[in-house]
């Protein structure tokens, strides 16, 4: 075998580009990366407001239980929560909203008492008190009255009460005097 002599042009040549196939390949490794990061981020803040607006149709249905409640059994009914916390209670109750019970539980007469709370994450605020995600929920609060459901189908007053999650704050109003629900209000949380 005879070695060739190296040309000066072939010998010294340096890169200077990237090929097709290096720039295919780099642009798929950002895809798949992509592919991975965008759908997980997205669905975490679907899942919130997916959880908040859960929350805005229970507390809509427990609403619609209270007044029920108040007709067919002709007293008034209270939907109670504890603020900053997911917890809510349907009970009969008295003009002032403390809650009553027309005998012993086993009474068909005595009313219903239903606890319940909202999703994970979801938690009720109040004029006085604003949602607070960030800190620890107020268990050992006692329970508010909200919303006083009367025997004829009315509420005592209009009732606003706000929900809030990780990432979104939404408000729900109660018509008095229609029993109608809206949300008045959605915002971004902080």
């Amino acid at each position: 075998m005879v070695a060739t002599p190296c040309l000066a042009s072939t010998c010294s040549r340096r890169r200077t580009a990237f090929t097709l196939f290096e720039l295919i390949v780099v642009m798929a490794i950002i895809i798949i990366i992509m592919g991975i990061a965008v759908p997980t981020l997205l669905l975490n803040n679907l899942h919130d407001d997916t959880k908040v607006q859960g929350a805005v149709d229970t507390v809509k249905a427990r609403w619609a239980d209270c007044r029920t409640h108040a007709i067919e059994e002709g007293q008034m009914y209270r939907f109670a929560v504890v603020p900053n916390t997911g917890k809510f209670k349907i009970e009969p109750c008295d003009a002032m909203g403390n809650p009553t019970l027309n005998g012993p539980p086993e009474d068909e007469n005595a009313g219903i008492v239903m606890e319940d709370r909202l999703p994970t994450g979801v938690r009720f605020g109040t004029k006085d008190m604003p949602v607070s995600s960030d800190g620890p929920e107020n268990d050992g609060s006692d329970y508010v009255a909200m919303a006083i459901f009367l025997p004829d189908g009315t509420a005592q007053s209009d009732v606003e009460v706000t929900f809030g999650g990780a990432g979104t704050v939404t408000t729900l109003r109660l018509n008095a005097l229609t029993g109608a629900t809206s949300v008045i209000r959605q915002s971004e949380g902080n």
